[in-house]
């Protein structure tokens, strides 16, 4: 076995060194570019999340309305009794879109947004609402 100098051994060692503190490094850099792609994933998640609900619910927003003023006053019920009544009226009036939409066999029974201010006119002339 051939001797082996001082020299040579610190020049191993620090290679050794090199290779884990490299390996860390690249270990490091993986999991940062994963949380990465996954924090991406979540926002991509929650903004289509919320474009189904404004597709799903034409009160969404009236709904987001109340939540907010639930925060704004300590959930304080009372304070936002207008935000309800006004959820309450959009609900109603939707749901008796859908069941008009569904017995003209009209799909899908919840129109698209681009279609709503339409139907909310119609309905004004039609019914007499003032929504």
């Amino acid at each position: 076995m051939p001797e082996m100098s001082t020299d040579d051994f610190d020049q191993r060692h620090k290679s050794a060194n090199e290779i884990v503190e490299e390996r860390r490094r690249k270990t490091i850099e993986d999991k940062r570019k994963r949380v990465n792609e996954i924090v991406e994933e979540n926002r991509k998640r929650v903004a289509k999340e919320k474009l189904e609900a404004v597709l799903r619910h034409p009160c969404n927003r009236e709904k987001e309305m109340s939540y907010q003023c639930l925060e704004d006053n300590g959930y304080d019920r009372s304070r936002c009794e207008m935000y309800f009544e006004n959820y309450r009226n959009c609900s109603k009036f939707w749901n008796r879109v859908s069941w008009e939409r569904l017995f003209r066999g009209i799909k899908p029974s919840i129109p698209p947004p681009e279609e709503r201010d339409a139907i909310r006119e119609e309905f004004a002339k039609r019914k007499g609402y003032n929504y």
